[in-house]
C-alpha cells in the first residue's frame, strides 16, 4: 500500500456518496490519482471500507462515514 504523502500543493476534499465499488468510484479514483500525481493533497470521504482502501492505495487521505447527509440550500434552488 502506497502511503499518503504531504506536499505544499493544493488541498482537495472529495465526497463519494455511494456505497459499493462502482462506476462513480472508478471515475473519482481516476481524478484522485491525477490530482495526487499533480502534487495535490487529496482527502476522500467514503461510506465503504472496501472503497476507502482503494483510495488509500493510491495515496489519498481517507475519511469513512457510515451515513452521509448532504445539505442543499433553498436559496441555491431558487437561483436556478
Amino acid at each position: 500500500m502506497k502511503p499518503a504523502t504531504h506536499t505544499d500543493g493544493p488541498r482537495v476534499f472529495q465526497v463519494l456518496a455511494g456505497g459499493p465499488w462502482g462506476g462513480g468510484a472508478v471515475v473519482v479514483l481516476a481524478i484522485t490519482r491525477a490530482l495526487i500525481d499533480a502534487g495535490c493533497q487529496v482527502w476522500v470521504l467514503c461510506q465503504s471500507d472496501v472503497v476507502a482502501q482503494r483510495f488509500a492505495e493510491v495515496g489519498a487521505h481517507v475519511v469513512t462515514c457510515d451515513t452521509c447527509l448532504l445539505y442543499t440550500s433553498d436559496a441555491a434552488d431558487d437561483a436556478m
